[in-house]
């Protein structure tokens, strides 16, 4: 998505229309998306590995929060991005606290400050957008409609860089992630190799 959406922007700066103006913007949010689907998609893949390599020594509490599910009521309780960014390397690891927090991890501050006014306004838009409009507040919507190449870099690297340090912390028992995790390169797309 990332190298379309930069093929849609020089399509843009030759020659621009409607059309393609309106192409590198829905790829712009698409990009966006799938930033925190990736996030998300290697989180859940690490609860289930989490669940399968440690599963005798975790906590009821622990086996609730990797399936997100609540054994008292019978119900699954989903957790935030957040949460799930602090619990599961802290539950790989074994320690009494999150490993990478919003204070020594720039990127995990930078992706759960984004969740809220970029992923949610697309995943969850709310009814209630018109309501605040007419009250003269900025709907967080209106955020998702000012995205910009450089916004959506800074969140593409800030994914890719947190997904390599919670690698880096749980370890290579729960598989390596240099394996299929790319870099941009130099001339700021993904290569070839990529999508090997």
């Amino acid at each position: 998505l990332w190298n379309a959406t930069c093929d849609a922007g020089k399509a843009e700066q030759a020659c621009s229309t409607k059309e393609t103006v309106k192409r590198k913007d829905a790829l712009l949010r698409a990009t966006v998306r799938s930033i925190f689907f990736l996030l998300e998609g290697y989180l859940n893949a690490l609860s289930w590995d989490i669940q399968k390599l440690k599963d005798r020594s975790l906590t009821q509490e622990e086996k609730s929060l990797l399936r997100e599910w609540d054994e008292d009521s019978g119900r699954s309780r989903t957790l935030g991005l957040r949460e799930k960014l602090h619990k599961y390397p802290k539950i790989a690891i074994g320690g009494k606290h999150p490993p990478l927090v919003e204070t020594n991890c720039p990127e995990l501050k930078i992706l759960v400050g984004s969740e809220q006014d970029l992923r949610h306004s697309l995943v969850h838009p709310k009814v209630e957008t018109h309501m605040e409009a007419e009250q003269g507040l900025t709907p967080r919507e209106s955020r998702f409609y000012m995205l910009d190449y450089r916004s959506c870099e800074t969140l593409m690297d800030s994914a890719i860089s947190l997904i390599r340090k919670i690698g880096e912390v749980v370890g290579d028992r729960y598989g390596d992630v240099n394996i299929w995790l790319h870099d941009r390169n130099s001339e700021g797309r993904f290569a070839a190799e990529a999508f090997e």
